[in-house]
This record gives C-alpha cells, sequence and structure tokens, in this order.
C-alpha cells in the first residue's frame, strides 16, 4: 500500500451533505497496477454498465480510531497536542486475510508513513487494498455505514494524469448526481466499443506473432466522432523503440521495423 499524496478530497453537495472523499493518487507503481484485486475481494463486476459497476456485493470494512502526538505544534515546554483519528480499511475483509492478526495503530502509521496533523484525511491504497483515516467520526461511521447498506460506490477515476488509473474514491451511491451517472454509462458503452474495435484489428495477436513486446498498448478514440482509434505504447526495449500516441498503420509498420516506432539509428561516417 502507498499512500495518496495528490488530489485527496472531501465532496459535498450544495446544502453541506457528504458526497464521498478521495485518497488521492500517486505517481507509483501500486496505483498503477489498479485494483483488480480489490474488486474481487468486494465483489463488483466488470460486466455492469453503470455505477453499479463499482458497487461492492460482498467483503467487510473493519471501522477503527487511534489517537497520535501533534509533533508538528509543539512548542517550548510543552506537550504535544494529542489528536483522535478514525478510520476504516478493507484489510481485515474475509478474502484472503481470514482472521489475520494486525495492529491497527501500527498497520496506520506504517502504510501513511507519519500521520500529517494539518490534513483532515490520509489515504493509501493499493490493488489489494485501502485505509482511510479522518478527523470527522461522523464522516468515518457515513462512509461505513453507506457500505453496510449497498449504498457505496469504490472506483478510481479523475485524476489529471492521463497515464495513471487516477485517484481511488469512495462515494455515497445515493447522492451522486444523475448527471455523473449518465456520463458514467456512455463511458462504459464507449469504453465497451472502442475495445471490441481493438479487438477486431487482430493487432495485440499480430504483434505478439511478430515478437513485438510491450507494457502498455492502451486504446482512445482519437476524438469526438468515435471512429478511429490511437494507442498509447509503452514499448519494452526503448533503446531501440519510441514510446507514444500512434495509430494503427504505425503498428502496423512496428512489425515490419518501419515507421516512427523503431528508434532510427544515426548512420556513422568515416573516420579519417
Amino acid at each position: 500500500m502507498r499512500k495518496g499524496s495528490l488530489d485527496q478530497a472531501i465532496y459535498k453537495d450544495e446544502n453541506g451533505n457528504l458526497q464521498g472523499v478521495s485518497l488521492g493518487f500517486d505517481f507509483c507503481a501500486e496505483h498503477e497496477w489498479g485494483i483488480k484485486r480489490l474488486r474481487e475481494k468486494l465483489g463488483m463486476d466488470d460486466n455492469i454498465i453503470g455505477i453499479d459497476r463499482y458497487l461492492p456485493t460482498k467483503g467487510e470494512l473493519t471501522p477503527f480510531e487511534f489517537s497520535s502526538d501533534n509533533h508538528s505544534i509543539r512548542s517550548d515546554n510543552k506537550e504535544p497536542a494529542i489528536i483522535k483519528w478514525y478510520g476504516l480499511t478493507s484489510h481485515y475483509a474475509k478474502y484472503p486475510w481470514d482472521n489475520k492478526p494486525v495492529d491497527i495503530q501500527a498497520l496506520t502509521k506504517s502504510e501513511l508513513e507519519y500521520v500529517k496533523s494539518t490534513e483532515d484525511i490520509q489515504g493509501a491504497w493499493d490493488e489489494n487494498d485501502f485505509l482511510f483515516i479522518v478527523k470527522d467520526e461522523k464522516m468515518r461511521n457515513d462512509i461505513y455505514t453507506a457500505f453496510i447498506n449497498h449504498d457505496i460506490i469504490i472506483m478510481l477515476g479523475g485524476s489529471q494524469n492521463p497515464f495513471s488509473n487516477a485517484k481511488f474514491s469512495l462515494l455515497i451511491k445515493s447522492r451522486i448526481p444523475e448527471d455523473f451517472r449518465e456520463g458514467m454509462k456512455k463511458a462504459h458503452i464507449s469504453a465497451n466499443k472502442i475495445y471490441e474495435t481493438m479487438k477486431n484489428t487482430g493487432i495485440e495477436e499480430r504483434l505478439k506473432k511478430a515478437g513485438k513486446k510491450y507494457f502498455a498498448l492502451s486504446p482512445k478514440w482519437k476524438d469526438e466522432t468515435e471512429t478511429d482509434i490511437i494507442y498509447w505504447l509503452n514499448p519494452t526495449g526503448q533503446k531501440e523503440n519510441n514510446y507514444g500516441w500512434f495509430t494503427i498503420k504505425d503498428l502496423e509498420d512496428w512489425i515490419n521495423n518501419t515507421g516512427k516506432i523503431p528508434i532510427k539509428k544515426e548512420k556513422k561516417g568515416r573516420e579519417k
């Protein structure tokens, strides 16, 4: 698990009602891998179109609390202030950690590296697990109650980094605006269409047969017409291959060792 250092947030509606929280993200492998195993552990269904794709159907979340010394405001001859934190974690979920003993306070301090007393919320997460702590007990309890009532959405999204899986968010389903729900449904339909289009090109299989290896080959629509696809390619052997956005033609050229992807080596002149 790694701490989210960017895009942490508390979401409220115009009346001040809690809509959810973001635990943020960082530019690290633990966050780039996504939350596939956590989704499996909590029984989320990738085939659902719309907001219920992110609705947990099993598993447990564990609420906890602890106190920490506020060393950041310590002054001469004064004892550090004690701050009460309220937390929530999936670490005790029945699968795959049946009854694994954990000292939750030690876990919190190690996973979050240190607790910044000046922040209202803290969060850490990876593909298996998440850890959320907050100063407001009611906020923690609202999120926990929403989970018990099958009214919580756990998802990634909304980062300004185009190549990351974005920030980790816990949102109360019944308080999510309708336009957000509709936008999510349209995004899922578009994503299904783009991956079906990619599959029909057979480009992944052709690259494999040609021995072209890569860390990522991610498609997106070239423009709003949703007719042509471009691909984010992160190839292996980056001394020989460029990374970036490429067309299907560029990938086909790569199969033939031509085009924009192979790095062109400068010819050395004869030494005199």
